[in-house]
């Protein structure tokens, strides 16, 4: 799924999913790293709709 124009993740490894500033989240992923991506607004809508938030 793409949740910014600059970040296309897997759904199926998100780890955690927290509220950003302006309507926008911040993924983090379940990775070695936990990689911290922040959505656009847009994205976030998206994100909350596919996983009925």
């Amino acid at each position: 799924m793409r949740i910014h124009r600059s970040y296309l993740i897997n759904v199926d490894k998100i780890k955690e999913i927290q509220r950003w500033f302006n309507g926008k989240l911040m993924i983090i992923m379940n990775d070695k790293d936990k990689t911290e991506l922040s959505t656009s607004r847009a994205g976030a809508d998206k994100l909350k709709q596919l996983l009925n938030l």
